[in-house]
């Protein structure tokens, strides 16, 4: 998220701060949705492979 505000990615995403903040923390355990969204909304793919 290089030179973007926290709350704006979050704004995008479509997720609360809050939930922003947990996913930076490391107990947080976001869903793949909104790993999904928060992807999206930084320009990225989100790709879940098992190996």
């Amino acid at each position: 998220r290089r030179g973007q505000k926290k709350s704006d990615v979050a704004r995008r995403a479509n997720i609360t701060p809050q939930a922003y903040q947990r996913f930076e923390t490391p107990k947080g355990s976001p869903s793949v949705e909104t790993l999904y969204k928060l992807a999206h909304a930084l320009g990225k793919q989100l790709v879940v492979e098992f190996v």
